[in-house]
């Protein structure tokens, strides 16, 4: 969403990818930038934002957005199995 009406914060809901909306989790309120703790290695994401306008009232949901995570970094030295 954009921030011509001065929003500072959003609502967020995420997913696994080919999450029913609705269904995902909601981080509320959620600031730009917003970390996203717990998410798993090498996996890809859904994700839905909406402004929140105060006072209870919130824009459309925009998306899905999709993000795919880094994979997890190895330690040097390691060895192979």
């Amino acid at each position: 969403t954009d921030n011509n009406g001065g929003t500072t914060t959003w609502e967020v809901e995420y997913g696994v990818t080919g999450f029913t909306q609705g269904a995902g989790t909601t981080i509320s309120p959620a600031t730009n930038p917003q970390n996203v703790p717990g998410l798993s290695p090498n996996t890809t994401y859904d994700y839905y934002v909406r402004a929140d306008c105060g006072s209870g009232s919130f824009s459309n949901w925009v998306g899905p957005f999709t993000l795919t995570t880094p994979c997890n970094a190895l330690g040097v030295p390691f060895s192979g199995v």
